[in-house]
């Protein structure tokens, strides 16, 4: 079994927002055909301020979605593939 642990988001605006995704890993996803698990960590924002980068007392709950299979995808439908997986965190990202 093949794995790789890989960030795609490229962080949180000051809002909460998901910035946009990185495409190097979605590149090395289609490749090498390594699926992608969407996970989503709710309170982790909170832990650690940007400002002192001390980490703090909290709790976090993990969400953590169905492998997402590369296969059926290429070099050129990547963006496709990003798309599907950013639906899929922002499904697990939304509270009850």
């Amino acid at each position: 079994m093949n794995w790789l642990q890989r960030t795609f988001h490229g962080g949180l605006s000051i809002g909460g927002e998901m910035l946009p995704f990185k495409k190097g890993g979605f590149v090395l996803a289609v490749k090498s055909g390594v699926p992608v698990l969407p996970a989503f960590l709710h309170g982790a924002k909170h832990l650690q301020s940007k400002e002192d980068f001390v980490p703090h007392p909290g709790s976090v709950e993990a969400r953590i979605g169905a492998p997402m299979d590369p296969s059926g995808h290429a070099m050129e439908t990547k963006d496709t593939f990003l798309a599907l997986v950013r639906a899929e965190m922002t499904r697990l990202g939304r509270l009850p």
